[in-house]
């Protein structure tokens, strides 16, 4: 019934189960790169930092691009992992994968659960050459 009616209003929707989803995108990866909004991408990788606690923007730091290749070769994002692979403290790894998570690489934290990966490498490469395009001064 809709607001302000008294009459019914017949509706119908389909229903498409999360199997059907999962088989329709699979379908699509296989027949399609990934394309990418150059704008978007832009914004959120080549903006050169993210935002600090304080609201200002922060440098990228310089292993990025490293840890980000770390973070999607093992499937998991912690910053344990980075301490270890990388060589460095609990704070630059920290805040290393706080930007992964201003970028869209990795998803939001779950407590003491690994965050979860959302791009592949494929993406991430493709990533980084439209950003490579974009700053011509990077050569």
């Amino acid at each position: 019934i809709s607001p302000g009616t008294t009459t019914a209003n017949r509706s119908q929707g389909t229903f498409v189960s999360p199997k059907e989803i999962r088989g329709v995108v699979k379908h699509l990866k296989e027949i399609a790169a990934p394309n990418f909004e150059r704008s978007l991408v832009t914004i959120k990788l080549g903006g050169g930092g993210a935002v600090d606690a304080g609201g200002g923007v922060q440098e990228r730091d310089d292993l990025f691009d490293d840890a980000v290749r770390i973070m999607i070769e093992s499937g998991r994002g912690s910053v344990s992992l980075l301490q270890r692979r990388m060589g460095i403290g609990y704070g630059r790894a920290s805040r290393l994968v706080d930007q992964m998570a201003v970028a869209g690489i990795v998803g939001e934290h779950k407590g003491s659960v690994a965050r979860e990966i959302l791009i592949s490498l494929e993406d991430w490469d493709a990533m980084q050459h439209l950003e490579d395009e974009e700053d011509p001064d990077l050569e």
